[in-house]
């Protein structure tokens, strides 16, 4: 088929080649919801000012303390009076 056959498609059957409304605007419907939806919930939560009231000085600690929740030693069966020193990669 060339450009002119197509051509003479879409004049006879003008409706085959109409896209829908909802089609045509579905994408840019989504994304103002999506937006809509995000403005929503901020102003449900609040979040503003949670993050205005917000303790930053202890968020630091919070964050160091999570980060470093992996590394922390573990001590399995151990003695009372000797307590084994080193990290679990080390142990036998």
């Amino acid at each position: 088929m060339n450009a002119d056959a197509i051509n003479d498609i879409a004049t006879r059957h003008p409706d085959a080649f109409r896209r829908s409304l909802w089609k045509r605007y579905a994408v840019p419907i989504g994304i103002l919801l999506c937006i809509f939806y995000t403005f929503y919930c901020a102003w449900f939560f609040s979040i503003a000012s949670v993050l205005e009231k917000a303790n930053w000085n202890l968020a630091g600690a919070y964050l160091a303390d999570w980060v470093s929740y992996e590394t922390t030693p573990a001590f399995p069966n151990w003695d009372p009076i000797q307590i084994p020193t080193g990290w679990p990669s080390r142990w036998p």
